[in-house]
């Protein structure tokens, strides 16, 4: 009995030694969603080819989207539980994201290749987009890509 003991407690130690210390691991099949945060931004659109997802452990698992999206509005997608760290978004073009402020309407564009966030232990992150303005009165703000894994 003792020995089944002290055996149970090695594993259970070697298990938890495994998946890093900051990690969280999604039961189930969580739900990925993105979505593009600035108050004065209305609209967008981008072609999604493909969200990759990073478990803590190595590797990758790639979900095909292959749609036009609208990061304004957000976009969700299942995906397989487990430790994840973290998740690349595949753009197929440029993202076009328009709105109005005080300035009057104006036209950016992200040109910025893959997306890259860490979900590492708080399921969310979010990243400032690089943009350029393409027509439209100075737009004053700065446009983030948020991600949540739930």
């Amino acid at each position: 009995m003792f020995r089944h003991t002290i055996r149970s407690v090695l594993t259970l130690a070697a298990l938890a030694a495994a998946v890093p210390a900051s990690a969280f691991i999604f039961v189930g099949n969580p739900h990925l969603t993105l979505q593009v945060i600035e108050a004065d931004i209305d609209e967008g659109s981008v072609f999604l080819d493909k969200v990759r997802v990073h478990p803590c452990g190595g590797g990758h698992t790639d979900y095909s989207v292959q749609e036009t999206i609208d990061p304004v509005e957000g976009y969700t997608l299942e995906i397989a539980g487990g430790d994840i760290c973290d998740v690349t978004l595949f753009w197929g073009g440029v993202m076009t994201l328009e709105g109005e402020d005080s300035n009057g309407a104006f036209t950016l564009e992200v040109d910025d290749g893959p997306t890259g966030l860490n979900i590492d232990g708080t399921g969310s992150d979010s990243v400032s987009l690089p943009y350029d303005q393409t027509s439209g009165f100075i737009f004053v703000g700065n446009p983030h890509l948020h991600v949540d894994v739930e």
